[in-house]
């Protein structure tokens, strides 16, 4: 497996194990992700912060979204082609503890944004782990579920 590009991506101090488990999932699926992105359609007054885009593009990049403005300029351009169809988007919500609501709900909402900008999305969950019943609702709702194996290792893990 090629190496994640992780140049442009550094872990938040304060939720550093969140920030991890995305990073580990952006090793094993490749493109290029965009974290802590704002959307710019948010209709609420303090715009969430959605946890990772994934475009599955050929480099394997990890970007923070607001470090530069380059950065953002990127993240436009590749949704731009995203809205002409021509490429697919994952919208990914991170949960180092229990499943909570909020999660579910940012990702079902971030999905939506990128929905009315005519985006084809997935819908991603990444965590430790889910009850049998979340998991039979994120299978009636069209979101993936993904948890971690034990092997899979991110550049700026600690372990």
């Amino acid at each position: 497996m090629r190496k994640l590009d992780t140049r442009d991506w550094e872990p938040r101090r304060n939720i550093k194990e969140h920030d991890l488990l995305l990073c580990k999932y952006c090793q094993k699926h490749g493109g290029t992700t965009f974290t802590n992105v704002k959307l710019p359609d948010d209709p609420y007054p303090n715009p969430r912060e959605i946890d990772g885009i994934r475009f599955p593009s050929h480099p394997r990049r990890l970007i923070s979204w607001s470090r530069h403005r380059e950065h953002r300029r990127q993240f436009e351009e590749l949704l731009s082609h995203a809205q002409r169809g021509r490429l697919p988007v994952e919208i990914i919500e991170v949960t180092t503890g229990e499943m909570d609501r909020g999660t579910v709900g940012q990702v079902i909402v971030g999905g939506w944004l990128l929905k009315q900008r005519k985006v084809k999305v997935t819908k991603v969950l990444v965590c430790d782990s889910a009850s049998t019943q979340l998991r039979e609702f994120f299978k009636q709702h069209h979101i993936v579920l993904w948890s971690p194996e034990k092997t899979d290792q991110c550049p700026k893990d600690a372990s």
